[in-house]
């Protein structure tokens, strides 16, 4: 009886099994299904989503392309309109038609060029059509690919979302500046500028132009608005040319603009025209990759050649001379470069050790110690290295910022070195025990860096578009308002009086400033004087500087041309379009006889000042 009773136990727990296994399984199957059934799903909807963003790029190119073939109309009439006027027009030949838009670069060598150098545009007419394959990112120090577009966020802090791609990038007007000369040796050419994020993976450098950038990046693309800037003009002849006492120049034919300071710090334009004379060719130098045009208002007083062209293997992000002016140092993707100004010749590289070697890491800003000795280097990873040049070793790393540095500078004295820091901070650090004794914060990222010649202020360029200027014990003097947009770039004149800004309002400022006067704290005017604002640039100012005897300005642009101005009138002496992407960096050598820039064309250059014959 109890067997049976067994066997019967045994028998429904097996029916219990079987039912549950039985359950298992259809729900597995069932759980399956319904998996297949989503994964099926999903990739669908990817399909189709890709699908929809193909038919969007599809549409987007054949737009683009309508856009293109109505300007090529609107500047052949342009041309047409200029050649009954009596001025040929010179425009870039447009080969490749994979090329994006480069209006803006063809029309503005439209106004400049031919306006002021008719005798020869025939001549001139199809320049060599040497483009350099466009890159939307910056390429690894291995790559030797050439870059099209701009690349100067190489070395700069983020653009606030304010600053959007700027208009067509023009060339450039006109320049006025009286004093050392340059040489030069490489033709830009007529590609969009674009300056892309800083990005730390592997780069990918593209074979053509492709001024239509994603994301972020595009504020950094002049021709990623849809109209670019014509803005060909047959020249205004006056009936008599007066030069004005305050001369200030126009964007007219080759002409920049400046707002010159009134008696109560207030700033008028003033227009000049500059005549159309037989002598057009006397105002432009012009080589096979290079060419500088001289404002026709302004007395000769100095002319610019090329010296050398010193290659690099990505961006060269800055330049400086040493202080005895043998030497110019360069940064770039992760080394800095020491030349022999007289040969050119490159004497060693510092490199920088990076974690990871497949990462970019970019010398964004670079400074000699007063002595020659020492040069102290800012990179991404938010050191700053004091190498010892003698045994090209570093003797200190200073740490302590928490973002990337953008600006450094020795003192006179060579005791103190000031940085700059996206982390909103400027810091003084003592040179021989590598502390920071000093640190200043700010409400924005810190962009530019200047320590005054006398060692007695600190200048601090911002995101917020002002410019603080603070003692050394660290007390606030003065704050200097009136950019619209960030200020990257700051330089003291050597007597410690003036100061120059550039910002990304594609303006320069010339300011006085009163602390250095020993005006009372009470006395100071709170916004700051500015004497003039100097307009030419068509993108924004990326660099400054001044000139050892305090008479010219030099600035740097992403409009891929240099220009000097006369501090005295504020006029713009002369353009110098000497490279082919953006001029990230410019300095003056310390006898005003050559200035070095550093451009996203992967070069650097050193330029001669020479006298003009009488």
């Amino acid at each position: 009886m109890a067997s049976v009773e067994d066997a019967t136990k045994v028998q429904e727990m097996l029916d219990a099994l079987k039912a549950e296994y039985n359950a298992l399984a259809h729900h597995s199957f069932a759980s399956k299904a319904r998996g297949n059934d989503y994964e099926s799903s999903m990739i669908q909807s990817q399909i189709q989503e890709i699908e929809a963003f193909r038919k969007t790029v599809d549409d987007m190119y054949e737009k683009q392309k309508s856009i293109r073939e109505t300007y090529e109309k609107d500047i052949n009439k342009l041309k047409r309109e200029l050649e009954e006027l009596g001025v040929e027009a010179n425009t870039a030949s447009y080969r490749n038609r994979g090329e994006r838009s480069e209006l803006a670069a063809s029309n503005n060598q439209v106004t400049h060029i031919d306006q002021e150098h008719p005798s020869q545009t025939k001549s001139t007419s199809q320049p060599p059509s040497n483009h350099l394959p466009a890159f939307q990112q910056i390429p690894p120090i291995h790559q030797s690919a050439y870059p099209q577009n701009n690349v100067a966020e190489v070395l700069m802090p983020p653009i606030p979302p304010s600053v959007e791609a700027s208009s067509g990038q023009n060339f450039n007007q006109g320049i006025a500046s009286q004093n050392p000369a340059i040489s030069t040796s490489n033709l830009p050419s007529t590609t969009p500028l674009y300056i892309p994020p800083v990005n730390y993976g592997a780069n990918q450098v593209s074979q053509q132009p492709n001024p239509q950038l994603p994301g972020v990046s595009n504020y950094y693309n002049p021709s990623a608005t849809s109209k670019p800037a014509v803005n060909v003009q047959p020249p205004r002849i006056p009936t008599k040319a007066t030069p004005s006492a305050e001369p200030s120049m126009t964007a007219s034919a080759n002409a920049g603009s400046i707002s010159q300071a009134g008696p109560d710090g207030e700033y008028q334009g003033r227009e000049q025209i500059a005549p159309v004379s037989d002598t057009e060719a006397a105002r432009k130098t012009t080589s096979q990759s290079w060419y500088v045009t001289y404002n026709p208002a302004c007395k000769r007083v100095f002319n610019i050649n090329l010296v050398h062209t010193l290659e690099h293997p990505s961006v060269v992000c800055c330049v400086k001379f040493s202080n005895n002016g043998k030497y110019l140092a360069t940064g770039c993707n992760q080394a800095a470069n020491v030349f022999d100004v007289q040969t050119g010749k490159k004497l060693f590289t510092l490199h920088e050790e990076s974690p990871d070697p497949s990462r970019d890491l970019y010398v964004r800003t670079i400074a000699f110690s007063p002595d020659g000795k020492y040069l102290v280097t800012g990179t991404e990873d938010r050191q700053i290295k004091l190498w010892d040049l003698s045994t090209q070793k570093v003797r200190y790393v200073f740490s302590g910022h928490e973002q990337d540095i953008y600006s450094l500078d020795f003192s006179h004295n060579g005791r103190f070195i000031v940085s700059g820091s996206g982390d909103r901070t400027a810091r003084l650090w003592d040179v021989e025990t590598g502390q920071c004794i000093l640190k200043l914060e700010i409400e924005n990222g810190v962009t530019a860096i200047a320590i005054s010649p006398n060692d007695q202020f600190i200048a601090v360029g911002s995101l917020d578009q002002i410019i603080r200027v603070w003692s050394v014990s660290g007390t606030l003097v003065e704050r200097l308002e009136g950019h619209k947009e960030s200020v990257y770039s700051i330089a003291f004149s050597p007597d410690s009086s003036i100061l120059l800004s550039g910002s990304l309002d594609k303006t320069i400022k010339v300011w006085e400033l009163q602390a250095t006067r020993s005006v009372g704290l009470s006395a100071i005017k709170p916004e700051g004087i500015c004497k003039a604002t100097y307009t030419g640039h068509t993108d924004f100012v990326l660099s400054v500087a001044v000139s050892p005897d305090s008479r010219w300005g030099l600035s740097g642009s992403k409009d891929r041309s240099m220009q000097f101005w006369d501090l005295q009138t504020g006029q713009s002496y002369l353009t110098c379009q000497g490279h082919k992407n953006s001029v990230i960096s410019v300095c003056f050598s310390p006898d005003g006889r050559q200035f070095a820039s550093g451009s996203g064309d992967l070069r650097a250059r050193i330029w001669s000042i020479d006298p003009a014959s009488p």
